[in-house]
């Protein structure tokens, strides 16, 4: 007889009665908590959410599923295993979301996404569940037995608790209009102006292009790809905005799911549930979940990366999880583009610190990462290799190739993602990145200063080491290469996360449970007054009732060309892409002694358009940015354009 089996006969019939109560207590206690959030949160828009969330909530179900039964077929084919059901279900739908991320790629390239591609990714997912995470189930039913009774019977049940009431938030915040919230930084100018604008314009186009006037649409788009799948499964780009932030959110839990998973597996279900919990309170974790980022395609893809890493380390058969490890890093590099400093090139220098005793076994092993992270990330370096010259292009621009940048537009990208002039020197660096990592609000304050405790308590064991490695890279990349904010900073969350788990003492549960309470109360004080303030915005259709007067309805609706000057937020105005041209401030190219509204409306517009103007956009770029010229006006104002005219008003 098996562990799970002697362990599963030895409880007695009323122990299990015991437990199956206690977990009805908490299912109902957790149900309550979260509808009293969501009552409180959202007011008198509670059934507008309740309706969105079964509706959208359905759709995300149904994506995350098939997610999980095509990473389900690939893990069954490689031959990946492991004790965990929570990490292995994780790694499953991490791998399912990587691949579609690539399907959608060549299927828009070439011009054959649409509704019918999209529905066939969802059934074949399905059919691919069905057929082998069934099998996986029925095979491994003891362990998920054994799974689910330690949940219900161990100490730190409770404790999940503590995730119900920002669950509730981040659902609401989800059903609030994309790019509403949450003021400077997560800032929702970046969704309007590429995270679900791009999507949308490859949608209306019918294929994935390069977009001259939208510098980002070069970016790698793991996570972005499913917005784009949101829209056409959903049949429009707004009738998409929901789910596409359903799906986020569903990148940030199961990367919560990911964290006890790995958690479990190095140490005990205790310790997992403590990780899981401290990384799920802090506010960033809200924050971000609820908006169409891709910060949740780098904390889900990187924290199994560096998890399986860890697995590895540890197995005398550690080819197939170091090949799975940097398959994933690979996905994390798609999702955004600081994972390939922060992760794919972290991990290796960790594998070989950590098995230093055995070098070649450790070079061998990080060779293998490497080489399969590469080629999980090759389908976005081609693409941009193809399309500019330059495979990270708008990056590496002085070493590779500025592609269809000006000399201009390339030092206005270096410098606007370079360090203020103010923050340029080491004091200045270590003292930003004490403001915006250590002590800020957004990573719940004790966080983190957990986790470099719980580094200290461990040192020499092979796990800490490797994370502790990957930790002061990810701090160098922060404050070396980066432009010092703190969102860059996210991976350390799930890194910190995983630490804190890995001390066995019973105190030091009891030190993690006090900061993720510090955590859990910070988020609901910061947060909840923005989302009072965003509720009668939850489930708007469109951005007709927010939009600026002078785009009123005749300009909306008309058949003339409208051009938005300074405001690159081009996914709120409800015009087709063929009637609407916009351009961001890093694709500006403004002439000498050009004026301002001529430099912005560009040489290509057509004769004759409505011209809206955003002059505290304008203001702000010219204060902000290098090289875009000054503008003077002060109210948001629409004029018209025709042949005879091409100055500003």
């Amino acid at each position: 007889m098996n562990r799970a089996g002697r362990k599963l006969r030895s409880l007695t019939s009323s122990t299990i009665a015991r437990a199956e109560r206690s977990a009805a207590v908490f299912a109902v206690c957790a149900l309550l908590i979260a509808a009293a959030g969501i009552v409180a949160l959202a007011g008198s828009s509670w059934a507008i959410v309740i309706d969105l969330l079964i509706v959208e909530g359905a759709w995300a179900a149904g994506w995350l599923l098939s997610a999980a039964g095509i990473g389900a077929g690939v893990a069954r084919l490689s031959g990946i295993r492991c004790e965990s059901a929570s990490l292995f279900a994780a790694t499953c739908a991490a791998l399912g979301m990587g691949i579609i991320s690539v399907l959608v790629l060549v299927l828009g390239l070439m011009g054959w996404m649409g509704c019918s591609a999209a529905t066939g990714i969802l059934v074949a997912g399905w059919i691919a569940g069905a057929a082998t995470l069934g099998r996986h189930v029925w095979s491994h039913r003891s362990q998920l037995s054994e799974f689910n009774l330690q949940i219900r019977i161990s100490d730190g049940q409770w404790l999940w608790l503590l995730m119900v009431p920002t669950a509730a938030m981040s659902l609401v915040a989800a059903a609030v209009v994309p790019g509403v919230l949450w003021g400077d930084e997560p800032h929702g100018y970046d969704v309007l102006e590429y995270h679900l604008q791009v999507p949308r314009e490859w949608y209306e186009l019918g294929r994935i292009v390069p977009l001259k006037h939208n510098v980002f649409s070069y970016f790698p788009f793991n996570v972005e790809m499913h917005y784009l799948l949101a829209m056409h499964l959903r049949g429009g780009p707004w009738a998409g905005m929901y789910l596409a932030q359903l799906m986020h959110l569903a990148f940030i839990a199961t990367a919560i799911v990911a964290i006890y998973g790995v958690v479990k597996e190095l140490a005990s279900p205790q310790a997992a549930i403590a990780s899981a919990v401290l990384a799920a309170a802090a506010p960033w974790m809200t924050m971000l979940g609820s908006v169409a980022y891709n910060e949740g395609g780098l904390l889900l893809f990187g924290t199994l990366s560096i998890g399986w890493t860890l697995l590895a380390v540890r197995s005398e058969h550690r080819a197939r999880p170091m090949a799975l490890a940097g398959a994933l890093a690979g996905f994390a590099c798609g999702a955004k583009l600081t994972a390939a400093a922060m992760v794919l090139a972290s991990v290796p220098p960790a594998i070989v610190i950590a098995q230093c005793t055995r070098p070649l076994r450790a070079i061998r092993s990080a060779a293998v990462f490497l080489l399969c992270g590469i080629v999980t990330f090759s389908p976005w370096l081609i693409r941009n290799a193809i399309w500019t010259g330059n495979p990270v292009f708008p990056e590496a621009t002085g070493l590779l190739g500025r592609g269809p940048f000006t000399q201009v537009q390339q030092q206005r990208w270096i410098r606007a993602h370079s360090p203020r002039e103010d923050q340029k020197s080491l004091p200045a660096r270590l003292r930003a990145f004490a403001e915006q990592n250590l002590m800020d609000w957004r990573y719940g304050y004790a966080v983190l200063p957990v986790g470099l405790v719980a580094a200290a308590l461990r040192p020499r064991r092979p796990e800490t080491l490797a994370l502790s490695v990957v930790l002061m890279a990810n701090t160098v990349v922060w404050l070396c290469f980066t432009h010092l904010q703190g969102r860059f900073f996210i991976l350390s969350i799930p890194l910190v996360a995983i630490l804190t788990g890995l001390v066995e003492p019973v105190w030091w549960r009891w030190v993690v449970i006090g900061a993720a309470l510090i955590a859990a109360g910070t988020g609901p004080v910061q947060l909840s007054p923005r989302v009072l303030r965003a509720s009668a915005l939850i489930g708007l259709e469109d951005y007709r009732p927010i939009l600026p007067e002078v785009a009123g309805g005749e300009v909306l609706d008309g058949d003339c060309p409208v051009i938005l000057v300074g405001d690159a937020q081009a996914f709120r105005y409800p015009v087709p892409m063929s009637r609407l041209r916009y351009r961001t401030v890093f694709d500006l190219d403004a002439g000498p002694d050009q004026p301002v509204i001529d430099a912005w409306i560009g040489q290509e517009a057509p004769r004759e358009a409505i011209i809206i103007v955003d002059p505290a956009s304008l203001r702000r770029f010219a204060r902000t940015y290098w090289g875009i010229p000054p503008f003077e006006g002060t109210q948001t104002q629409m004029f018209i354009l025709d042949a005879s005219s091409r100055s500003s008003p």
